[in-house]
């Protein structure tokens, strides 16, 4: 009988659902705190309900779209800006160098110290940071605004005085200084800079914040959505820019003529407003999340408790979460990186990507508006649409053919090669497409090899095409050898014409 009381009792033990393991906050990994919602006075039930990963995908993937939104819309406006301000386009790389530079620095020490403390309050002043890059760089048209009223008469005048014509006296472009005002190109160049601290931390700790707070399994998908949001960033960009650029640069102003003119100056300045504010309103909702979602915290916690319960916790694992982070650590980490051959050579080949792709991308639509004879509005356009669709289908595909064909690491750097092989090589394929009743070479050509316009000095003549007395086009009335301009009867300037 003690037997089958045994037998019973021992089958009643067994087929017990589990017991779950109370959560014991005395041993929690984190403080309260650490998964509290919110900050400062905005703190509260209705806040708490924001910590979850969905929302934070959602705010991840929007805030993606916008900031490839602002590069997408500096390249758009490039032709515009530098129209507005004279500015060339060498200058306009250096300028860019900015984020870049600031982008290396960031994630090196920033991203770094940033790692183990409230990394979404991190994320939230990089936000802040790239608000503040967009006012920036629209401080030029505010702060240069009667530089740019000048420059709108001048335009609007090309054929007044003899800045057009053939001058052997013009200063040499060896001996002159470089074309348009110094302080608008710091001003941009310091709006770059903040833009790149924003960048880093977004990338850098906003992908380590997912990680951290989601299954490894849901992690994948979770990043494509997130990956979704940025890939519509560049149609979100293109297109405001082509909206902007429809507006002349002086809002209220009437130039007496349309965007189809080569004088005209699009409203470059107005997009950076609208995309500076929406930052100011996204970052608040960063800096509300906690350092660790709750959900994620009781896992962590309770797994640590079960640990302690069977005796498997280590003294490491009970320190690891309030570990600081010193300069020595970083060293170590950077040591141990460099020493991993696939990491090294990916980041080689990511370099010499992208020292190939980014200029094609900067001058992306500029090549179109110009080559094309197109409109910045509708350069933007075409840009931004093109963008979204064939990025789309490129994600498509390659996810399609990893799933299916569950290729290996090895595998997928061979497909990573014939991809970028077969882009540099389509890229290249630009040089024999354009317009061939509109072909600037000849142009070019005619202009660089006029006998008549030897030592005029014209390599920083306006541009303002004409047509000689032999029949060709001329970049300008000095690249055709013009030393004199006619008038009409009533003593109104007709062009800077003359014979050659």
């Amino acid at each position: 009988m003690n037997g089958s009381l045994a037998n019973g009792l021992n089958e009643g033990h067994l087929n017990a659902p589990p017991t779950k393991i109370a959560f014991d906050r005395s041993i929690s990994a984190y403080s309260e705190r650490d998964v509290q919602c919110g900050f400062w006075v905005c703190r509260g039930p209705f806040w708490q309900r924001l910590a979850s990963k969905k929302l934070y995908v959602l705010l991840f993937g929007l805030m993606g779209c916008i900031l490839n939104s602002t590069t997408s819309y500096f390249y758009g406006t490039l032709t515009t800006v530098e129209k507005s301000i004279q500015i060339s386009s060498r200058t306009v790389g250096i300028i860019t160098a900015g984020s870049d530079l600031s982008f290396v620095l960031a994630s090196l020490f920033l991203s770094y110290y940033a790692s183990n403390r409230r990394k979404p309050l991190w994320i939230a002043m990089g936000i802040v940071s790239m608000a503040l890059s967009c006012f920036v760089n629209a401080l030029p048209h505010f702060l240069f605004s009667k530089a740019q009223a000048e420059l709108e008469q001048n335009l609007g005048n090309l054929t007044k005085g003899a800045d057009n014509l053939c001058r052997e006296d013009r200063l040499s472009p060896d001996c002159s200084l470089d074309v348009g005002d110094i302080r608008p190109q710091i001003v941009l160049f310091f709006g770059s800079f903040l833009s790149g601290i924003g960048t880093s931390l977004y990338f850098t700790l906003g992908l380590t914040y997912l990680d951290d707070n989601v299954r490894k399994e849901k992690v994948p998908f979770l990043s494509s959505l997130a990956a979704f949001g940025r890939r519509m960033g560049p149609l979100v960009g293109f297109s405001l820019a082509s909206l902007c650029l429809k507006y002349f640069v002086h809002v209220g102003v009437d130039p007496g003529y349309n965007q189809s003119d080569p004088r005209w100056i699009g409203a470059w300045w107005m997009g950076w407003l609208a995309l500076g504010s929406t930052l100011i309103i996204i970052a608040p909702f960063f800096a509300s999340f906690p350092k660790v979602l709750p959900r994620t915290a009781e896992r962590i916690s309770l797994s640590r408790q079960a640990s302690r319960a069977s005796g498997t916790s280590t003294a490491e694992e009970d320190v690891e979460t309030n570990r600081k982070v010193s300069f020595s650590d970083m060293l170590v980490t950077v040591r141990r990186l460099v020493t991993n051959k696939a990491y090294v050579f990916n980041n080689v080949a990511s370099i010499f990507y992208f020292f190939g792709y980014m200029p094609y991308f900067l001058f992306q639509a500029k090549y179109i508006e110009i080559q094309y004879r197109l409109t910045p509005s509708q350069a933007n356009m075409i840009t931004g649409s093109t963008s979204l669709v064939f990025s789309a289908l490129g994600i498509l595909i390659a996810g399609m053919v990893i799933q299916k064909l569950r290729v290996s690491s090895r595998q997928l750097a061979g497909w990573n090669v014939i991809t970028s092989i077969l882009s540099a090589a389509l890229i290249v394929g630009y040089a024999w497409f354009g317009c061939s009743a509109l072909n600037n070479a000849d142009i070019v050509a005619n202009s660089q090899d006029a006998s008549c316009s030897l030592g005029c000095n014209c390599e920083f003549v306006k541009y303002a095409p004409i047509c000689g007395s032999d029949g060709q086009t001329y970049l300008s009335p000095c690249h055709a050898g013009c030393r004199d301009s006619l008038k009409d009867p009533t003593g109104t300037t007709v062009g800077d014409t003359a014979f050659v």
